[in-house]
């Protein structure tokens, strides 16, 4: 007798055994899990810090506009210093760099800038475009260093913006071909623009793989 119930004590023996370290491994799944939602999480901060659609400087001074063709004082860009992307407003409206001829003599200085080549779409990406400026009675006479420019989501754009090569050289803002159906959009009371609320940029990962279609059969209950 004791030798036919013997293995029948092992096998019980070995089924608690199982059972009392199914909550262990569990755990340790679980932990698993949480660690690589925070690291992707982790990767999705860090790659909308670096996005210029929603990390940039606001660029508001009222003189910058095209239809400024008086100034006391002659703006140069070439004193600021600049760094960075830039998203241009006019009287709380978003602004473009203009991409067609510039009058002499406005948007505060003597040589308005301006960007040859025209505005990218969204789907372009980051691009570099050559900057010029007005003078002698041709639209792209003189030649300043290139910029990067992307298209946003939203219907606006941002620029990455550096030093003219001279005086005085002053990058324009122009309202008439932004679409301002939205009415006036408020610029951002700090220098930096997060994208706190488009859930696009905002989420939380859900990864499980019991989650999956093809997972017909576990041994507990999720959620």
């Amino acid at each position: 007798m004791i030798y036919t119930r013997l293995p029948k004590l092992m096998m019980a023996s070995s089924f608690h055994k199982g059972f009392t370290r199914a909550p262990a491994v569990i755990c340790v799944m679980l932990y698993v899990l949480a660690s690589i939602t925070v690291t992707q999480e982790t990767a999705t901060a860090a790659a909308n810090v670096s996005e210029p659609c929603y990390n940039y400087t606001v660029l508001d001074e009222p003189w910058r506009a095209i239809n400024n063709t008086y100034a006391s004082v002659r703006i140069c860009d070439q004193s600021f210093t600049w760094s960075g992307w830039y998203r241009l407003f006019i009287n709380n409206i978003s602004a473009q760099i203009p991409d067609t001829c510039v009058v002499k003599y406005s948007c505060g200085t003597s040589l308005p800038l301006r960007i040859h080549g025209g505005h990218p779409t969204v789907q372009d990406g980051v691009v570099t475009r050559d900057v010029c400026a007005h003078w002698d009675n041709y639209c792209c006479y003189i030649g300043s260093y290139p910029i990067k420019v992307k298209a946003c989501p939203g219907n606006y754009y941002v620029y990455e913006l550096v030093s003219p090569t001279f005086c005085d050289y002053a990058y324009c803002a122009d309202v008439s071909n932004i679409n301002t159906s939205s009415t006036a959009v408020t610029p951002a009371t700090t220098s930096t623009v997060y994208p706190s609320v488009d859930p696009c940029y905002n989420y939380t990962v859900l990864d499980e793989p019991w989650r999956a279609n093809s997972s017909q059969s576990s041994s507990f209950l999720q959620e």
